[in-house]
């Protein structure tokens, strides 16, 4: 298609209309930063068109700078999920041990009733005479 400044204006206008295909814009882009287009009310076209290449750029970049940041937070997530994982495996379950006359017990039923029995061996019984009861029994013996 031969190019003349009515097709240049009427395909710049189509720009700014936003209605030109992506081949349209790099034709126009082609044309004006030719020799054809040298004049200074191409000034405006060319700057928009500049500004619309940059931005392109930029965005790329800091799609790829998102990306790099969205990677890695992605890995640090699985290292912590892995690092996690890896410690909740190598501990070992709860487990209920006692010792009991040099007798090492590991079943927690028999640990458990072991400890009540002890428990009950330590604690008193109710008609135990208590320490008061045996000092005042003892004085009542000295006062007679």
């Amino acid at each position: 298609m031969e190019m003349n400044s009515k097709n240049l204006d009427e395909l710049i206008n189509r720009y700014f209309d936003a209605e030109t295909t992506l081949e349209e814009e790099r034709e126009l882009q082609r044309l004006i930063t030719g020799p054809f287009a040298t004049d200074a009310r191409y000034d405006e076209v060319r700057a928009v068109m500049g500004f619309t290449a940059v931005g392109r750029k930029l965005r790329r970049k800091s799609h790829r700078s998102v990306r790099l940041w969205q990677a890695a937070a992605a890995a640090v997530v699985v290292l912590m999920l892995g690092s996690i994982y890896t410690i909740q495996q190598a501990r070992p379950d709860d487990v209920c041990i006692a010792y009991v006359n040099g007798r090492k017990v590991t079943n927690p039923d028999e640990v458990v009733r072991l400890m009540q029995q002890e428990m009950q061996a330590v604690s008193s019984p109710m008609d135990a005479p208590t320490p008061e009861s045996q000092l005042k029994d003892m004085f009542n013996t000295l006062n007679q």
